[in-house]
């Protein structure tokens, strides 16, 4: 079954109201909208915090930085493929957001995580890297917890905090990027955020920028569903994907079977 034949099964056998959403009409491609027109985030909040900061250069993503930075620039959608603890969960956003900072040009970012401990995990790692206080210009947001202000322009949440934003609104206004991070782990949630966020990125939202991360090798049916090929018209717009040395992964990483598990000391219940 294909990605979209997965994501469109998933939608109706659960009983959500996404109705409104699959209404949406798709504009023309190549019409983009007028960036003036959108609701953009205030720039006057790179004025209020510091941000002269050097990122961790002994991060195995930290070459990658102008690669991922101009292939995002210059697409609507980006998948990055990299190993666990390569540094995309945390170092993209912020690569994102010293970026438009130093341009002036606005940014609000929202980053998926699957489970809530790894939201605010993740959220509080950049806080205490950046040295900036929790909600500032870095929050979170898990279930009923909504640790955000007005400064905020990085927000940590879980899958199903987004999915339900964009049930409510119909639109990803006033976000400029979304980054799916883990988009392996295939649950309900995440199913219905790549389904939603694929029809507002060609309909209401076209102004977005969405990134895609995962661990694992298998990333090209994910950058298929997002490609857009309209014969036709003569349309032709593949989602590049950025392939993380995996050899460079600051973290050993090894697999073992259950009956190998003795290795790693005494397990009860394995014969």
């Amino acid at each position: 079954m294909s990605l979209d034949e997965e994501t469109t099964t998933a939608a109706g056998n659960v009983g959500r109201n996404i109705a409104d959403i699959e209404n949406v009409t798709l504009t023309s491609i190549g019409t983009m909208p007028d960036l003036s027109e959108l609701t953009a985030p205030s720039t006057a909040v790179y004025r209020q915090y510091d941000f002269n900061h050097t990122p961790d250069k002994t991060l195995p993503i930290f070459p990658e930085r102008d690669r991922i930075l101009d292939t995002i620039e210059s697409n609507m959608v980006t998948v990055i493929q990299g190993p666990t603890g390569c540094g995309k969960s945390t170092q993209v956003p912020q690569y994102i957001l010293d970026s438009c900072a130093s341009r002036g040009a606005p940014c609000n970012i929202i980053i998926t995580q699957p489970r809530r401990i790894a939201a605010i995990t993740v959220a509080r790692r950049v806080s205490n890297e950046r040295d900036w206080p929790l909600p500032s210009i870095v929050g979170y947001h898990v279930g009923l917890n909504n640790q955000t202000s007005e400064d905020t322009r990085l927000t940590f949440c879980t899958t199903g905090v987004l999915v339900q934003k964009m049930i409510n609104k119909k639109t990803l206004e006033g976000y400029t990027h979304v980054i799916l991070d883990e988009v392996h782990e295939r649950d309900m949630d995440m199913d219905f955020a790549i389904l939603i966020v694929r029809k507002l990125c060609f309909t209401t939202s076209r102004h977005i920028k969405v990134i895609l991360m995962s661990a694992t090798f298998n990333v090209t049916k994910f950058a298929d569903y997002f490609t857009v090929s309209d014969i036709q018209r003569k349309v032709h717009m593949p989602v590049p994907v950025i392939d993380l040395d995996k050899s460079k992964s600051k973290n050993r990483i090894i697999n073992y079977y259950l009956d190998q598990l003795g290795v790693l000391g005494p397990v009860s219940g394995v014969g």
